[in-house]
């Protein structure tokens, strides 16, 4: 395992995600690889137009 990240999905008070935490391996910190592993969760659950307020 490289990175996890959690992720909380929508209820029926909120209808999109929130990333509740990230981590990275510790040998891979500055790699980049957070950034990447946010880009896909982004990727499949896209945030609402107005970051859903």
């Amino acid at each position: 395992m490289v990175g996890v990240v959690g992720l909380a999905l929508g209820d029926g008070t909120h209808y999109y995600p929130v990333i509740t935490d990230v981590a990275v391996r510790p040998d891979l910190i500055g790699s980049g690889l957070g950034s990447r592993i946010l880009d896909l969760v982004y990727e499949r659950h896209p945030c609402p137009p107005g970051g859903g307020t």
